[in-house]
């Protein structure tokens, strides 16, 4: 009882609750309630632990009789590594696992294992370094830490067996020539001890299963490239790359004065934010000045062997990783770096190996179990930026010119394959470029969405066709993704991917290819104003052969004419090229150059004659398709115009309904569009609350997609 209330009154003068006391003790609050309730007696190590924690000097500890002193006994060599120079970050992560290793485990069979994983050079053995030294008073007992050697280069991972006999050295014990009893041994020593064992670069979890700890007393942390998977036992961490902040604070740590930000983001770019990258280029900053360094690199061809202060290499750290795996496994890796820059999955993965999509999808995760590819939402997988490198160097390397370009056509025309499907999906009745079919594929879910999300892939995929010289690949596929660019208003990768499809058109002397992509390219330099350039691009298409593409021009020239104001112009051209196309049968054309001459009617104040023609148009196209979104959106601006803003409302409303009936086909520039219609609506009709969100809406997702329109919807809400 007197140790109790010793502990109770010392506690309360430090103002520490129980728990706070359990946490600096490492016993649970409960027990230590009742030492001071006088209903439990503390064994010695606990005595000693809570003395400690109240910094009694081992006055409290001297109230109970008998007390055995502290032990003296000489501790184990623990093995650990002097702390890492410069360690920045890793705040959250370091917390969770000195919580996890050092919490009270109430059920003596657990076991208290912790798995640090991530890719080479992304800092998991200094986290568990540091972790260790955190942890060095809760395990009085000792530390043991030792190097498995999983991934060292030019070294065979270190066997369970051999690791064994040295921990049992350093714990002063005879090793047994038999393995099962060198396990046997170390166990029962283990579980006697407070001792964190560390186990470092690790490569498999058989590797380390021997030293999983039998009873509560000691705690294992590991640290692997992979994610050891089937340690059931084991709390798993993946150890992520810098983050941009903490990459400066470790580099300006490690080269003082490192303040030039240009020069510096260069750095922070280049090390990817792996600790050992940007260690090593701070290491060579020693040897030249960063301004030097930064334009050594932004020279190099070879980014990733620029990572190297010639005794360290980032290209030999991964090359441990890459060596390891199996024959199937790095030919699959190496393909993979023939085009790095996409996420991948299973279908893609397997279009550019060769191989069939089950084969892809477990080759991939046998990668990212490797951390040679990180996982992503819905089975996809990128590289990190580093190991996309050195993945584009193994494919220089290992990839014959034959199998790359094989690769590239597969994958290229899978991809066109997947792209004309989508697209036919939204547009069924537009012209498309043919494009062989690769297999079987059921319809999209939704399409849209599918292009949405595949977008900085597919774009990347056309860069690739044209910097490959795969020139019809290139221009079809730019011209398949044009509908999705005119549906989204993505005006920058529209123009990016037409300028590469015009100039591998022109390399190949493709006329059909060059004239589609001059009229696609021009409507979109059309739609951001730049005129003079998209009617360079029409002139030339309407003094090639092809009559189709002939036709197209002149209609896009005719909205030029009508963007400049010369009205009786645009009007003959638009009535020239409805001619063509309804003796042609070209439905569709027929209903979108009407669309065009009614708002050309309306500025020739024409508003009846504008409506008729919209009207014949809708009866053409599909009720839920964007071209008639865009006729419903005319009408209700013609309206608005002509001063009968309750009909305007009617049309306006129906292409909203339009838009949320068919998502797939939707707009949100239409839908914006219609939004902005509804609120002058509203504001004709007095109803300001109502004007401003419909503007509001509207604005939100003009900005969204960067459109020019969206000062003047702002000037709108302002003026409410």
């Amino acid at each position: 009882m007197v140790f109790g209330e010793e502990m109770r009154r010392r506690r309360r003068a430090l103002g520490l609750s129980l728990q706070g006391l359990a946490d600096l003790a490492y016993y649970s609050k409960g027990h230590l309630s009742r030492i001071e309730n006088g209903r439990s007696t503390p064994q010695p190590d606990c005595a000693w632990a809570i003395d400690g924690a109240l910094r009694a000097g081992g006055e409290l500890a001297g109230v109970l009789p008998d007390l055995p002193r502290r032990s003296t006994e000489v501790l184990p060599p623990s093995g650990l590594p002097h702390d890492p120079p410069h360690f920045v970050g890793r705040g959250a992560e370091l917390t969770r696992l000195v919580a996890e290793l050092s919490a009270v485990r109430n059920d003596p069979g657990h076991a208290g294992v912790c798995a640090i994983n991530g890719i080479a050079g992304v800092g998991k053995t200094a986290l568990a370094i540091k972790v260790a030294r955190a942890l060095s008073r809760r395990f009085s007992q000792g530390i043991l830490f030792l190097d498995l050697h999983g991934h060292t280069a030019d070294r065979s991972p270190m066997t369970s067996a051999d690791a064994l006999a040295i921990l049992l050295g350093r714990l002063g014990l005879q090793a047994p020539a038999d393995a099962d009893e060198r396990a046997v041994l170390f166990g029962h020593h283990l579980g006697l001890r407070q001792v964190l064992l560390v186990l470092d670069n690790a490569v498999s979890a058989e590797q380390v299963r021997p030293f999983i700890p039998r009873t509560s007393a000691a705690r294992l942390l590991v640290t692997s490239r992979a994610r050891l998977s089937s340690l059931d036992e084991a709390s798993h961490l993946r150890l992520g790359p810098l983050s941009e902040e903490d990459g400066a604070e470790l580099l300006g740590a490690a080269v003082p004065g490192a303040h030039e930000e240009s020069l510096v983001r260069l750095i922070l770019e280049l090390g990817g934010g792996l600790p050992l990258a940007l260690t090593i280029l701070a290491a060579r900053v020693g040897d030249q000045s960063l301004p030097d360094l930064a334009t050594s690199i932004r020279g190099s061809e070879d980014r990733i062997g620029e990572i190297s202060d010639g005794e360290r290499s980032l290209v030999s750290t991964f090359e441990t990783s890459f060596r390891a795996l199996p024959d199937e496994e790095r030919r699959f890796f190496a393909l993979l770096g023939v085009h790095g820059a996409v996420l991948w999955n299973a279908d893609r993965a397997a279009a550019l190996v060769g191989v069939d999509v089950s084969t892809a999808a477990r080759s991939l995760e046998r990668l990212a179990r490797a951390r040679l590819i990180e996982a992503r939402p819905g089975r996809r997988f990128q590289f990190h930026d580093l190991v996309g490198e050195f993945a584009r160097r193994k494919a220089r390397s290992e990839v014959s010119a034959e199998t790359r370009a094989a690769a590239i056509r597969r994958l290229l025309a899978r991809t066109l394959d997947l792209v004309d499907r989508a697209d036919s999906q939204i547009v069924p009745d537009r012209y498309r470029p043919p494009v062989l079919r690769t297999a079987a594929l059921a319809p999209f879910t939704d399409a849209a969405e599918w292009l949405a999300t595949e977008q900085a892939d597919l774009v990347a995929l056309c860069g690739l066709a044209h910097a490959e010289n795969e020139d019809a690949s290139c221009w079809k596929l730019a011209a398949l993704l044009r509908g999705h660019f005119f549906q989204t208003k993505q005006w920058d990768d529209w123009i990016r991917t037409h300028e590469w499809a015009l100039a591998s058109a022109l390399r190949d002397g493709d006329r059909d290819g060059e004239a589609m992509t001059r009229n696609n390219l021009g409507l979109a330099l059309m739609e951001l104003g730049r005129l003079d350039e998209a009617d360079e691009h029409f002139r030339v298409v309407r003094g090639l052969p092809q009559r189709n593409a002939r036709m197209n021009a002149l209609a896009n020239h005719a909205s030029i004419l009508y963007y400049r104001g010369r009205y009786e112009e645009s009007l003959r051209d638009n009535h020239e090229a409805l001619a063509f196309y309804r003796a042609e049968g070209i439905d569709r054309n027929v209903g979108i150059t009407l669309r065009s001459i009614a708002l050309v009617e309306l500025e020739l104040g024409l508003p009846e004659q504008a409506i008729r023609h919209l009207t014949e148009a809708l009866e053409i196209f599909d009720p839920l398709s964007l071209d008639a979104v865009m006729a419903l959106n005319c009408l209700g601006e013609i309206c608005l115009r002509s001063g009968d803003p309750a009909e305007a409302e009617v049309w306006l409303n129906k292409a909203v309904k339009a838009i949320e009936a068919s998502r797939e086909r939707g707009s949100p520039y239409e839908r914006a569009r219609a939004l902005r219609g509804l609120g002058e609506a509203a504001s004709l009709g007095g109803r300001s609350a109502e004007a401003r969100e419909h503007w509001r809406l509207a604005l939100d997702l003009l900005t969204d997609l960067g459109a020019p329109e969206r000062s003047a919807v702002a000037d709108l809400i302002a003026g409410v």
